[in-house]
This record gives structure tokens, C-alpha cells and sequence, in this order.
């Protein structure tokens, strides 16, 4: 149903945060969409998480937020998208609060 993209770059320990502020949401029917935009720093262990809604993709070379977040967007498979800065944590029902509100809304734009 939700497809969330959190774009990444040299932010390991912010985006373990950020990650585990989506898994912890009320809502489960999401994917997670990690876009590593060429960190230089040791990639984060997915295996830590053992989460199959976790789709993680690392670039080569650092192409810039705008690019990470086209192809992000390219990769979701959700009705609705999400975008989660890897800096930033979701609270723990924001998915169960906005999802219904974009159900009975579906013209809604903000």
C-alpha cells in the first residue's frame, strides 16, 4: 500500500534511526526503500533488521538527492509514497493516521 524512500549519504548511524522509526510504525503494509546515494562509509547491516519490507539500493557514485529520490520513486510499488529524510524518524502511528486520511481524500495534494 505505502511505499516509504528515506535517500541516504554518509549518515549510518541517523539512518539506523530512521529505518527503525518506519519499522516501528502501526501500519505494516509498507515497503521501505533505502536509497544509498555512494556513502564512502561502511554500509549499514541489513542483516540486523531481518525485514523483508527493507529494499536496500547503493549507487556507485554520489549523483545528488533529486536523482536518489527519481530513482526511489521508480522502484516504489506502493499506492501512495512516503519520503523519510535520514535525519528525520516518523512517530509510531503516522502511516495508520495518514493513510486513511488520503483514503477518504484522494484528491488531497500537500
Amino acid at each position: 500500500m505505502v511505499s516509504v524512500i528515506i535517500p541516504t549519504y554518509n549518515r549510518k548511524e541517523l539512518l539506523r534511526r530512521a529505518i527503525q522509526s518506519v519499522l516501528n510504525q502501526t501500519y505494516e503494509d509498507f515497503e521501505l526503500l533505502v536509497v544509498d546515494d555512494g556513502s564512502k562509509e561502511q554500509s549499514l547491516s541489513f542483516e540486523e533488521h531481518k525485514d523483508s519490507r527493507i529494499i536496500y539500493t547503493h549507487f556507485d557514485t554520489n549523483r545528488g538527492k533529486v536523482a536518489v529520490l527519481e530513482d526511489g520513486i521508480k522502484m516504489a510499488r506502493g499506492n501512495y509514497i512516503v519520503i523519510v529524510d535520514d535525519d528525520n524518524e516518523l512517530l509510531p502511528t503516522f502511516l495508520q493516521e495518514t493513510i486513511p486520511l488520503l483514503e477518504k481524500s484522494p484528491d488531497y495534494i500537500g
